[in-house]
């Protein structure tokens, strides 16, 4: 059987992987997701393989926030269809927030969703739970090492001034995770994560990280 047949295979038997799916609305949206061809392709493709492929020319106009899907994850996940990439983040927010109620296989494709979209931050979340979620991931299935993936994703969603995206690149650069250890980068990329939001957690974390080496 062909790679690529072998890796969406998994990934269809991973979004079968629920619990406690009793509510209508959880029930809705895991067929929805579960029949959404694009988004078991996408669970098992490093984010920056995918980054701003298809982001739209724009900006949405009244996209809906992480509160709205909660309430109505079935209308965001339309207009997440209809490409735009912050539905698709903010579903995937609404979405992980369920756990362990749902499975994080229908979170994750979403954020690589976002970040194919153009949503620097899908691209930062979706390695970061490749990066630090314990258990199997589709993503451990691919040729690439999983820190090269992380590293990239993390390198694409820094460039486009995702704060955490840079946190988390100054983070791989100080630890040696896909690249050389370079401490020097690693200070530039936590610098920038709060020349991005002073006030940020992604800031705060990567003063945290910069305290041993101070």
């Amino acid at each position: 059987m062909p790679r690529r047949a072998v890796i969406l295979g998994l990934a269809s038997i991973l979004l079968s992987n629920v619990a406690d799916a009793a509510s209508p609305w959880r029930q809705e949206m895991i067929w929805r997701l579960r029949v959404d061809d694009r988004l078991t392709h996408l669970l098992a493709v490093c984010p920056a393989d995918v980054a701003g492929a298809r982001a739209a020319r724009g900006t949405a106009v009244g996209t809906m926030a992480t509160v709205d899907c909660q309430r109505d994850p079935v209308a965001c996940h339309q207009r997440c269809e209809a490409r735009d990439g912050e539905a698709c983040l903010n579903l995937a927010r609404a979405i992980e927030a369920e756990e362990p109620r749902l499975s994080p296989n229908f979170w994750k494709p979403l954020y690589t969703a976002a970040c194919e979209l153009g949503q620097a931050s899908g691209c930062t979340n979706r390695a970061a739970a490749l990066r630090n979620l314990e258990g199997p991931d589709p993503l451990d299935h691919v040729a690439e090492p999983a820190a090269h993936c992380e590293f990239r994703s993390f390198q694409y969603a820094c460039a486009h001034d995702d704060a955490w995206g840079c946190t988390m690149l100054g983070q791989a650069l100080l630890n040696g995770e896909g690249i050389a250890v370079s401490q020097g980068e690693a200070h530039a990329m936590f610098a920038k994560a709060c020349a991005i939001d002073l006030d940020f957690e992604a800031c705060e974390f990567a003063r945290k990280m910069e305290a041993p080496t101070q």
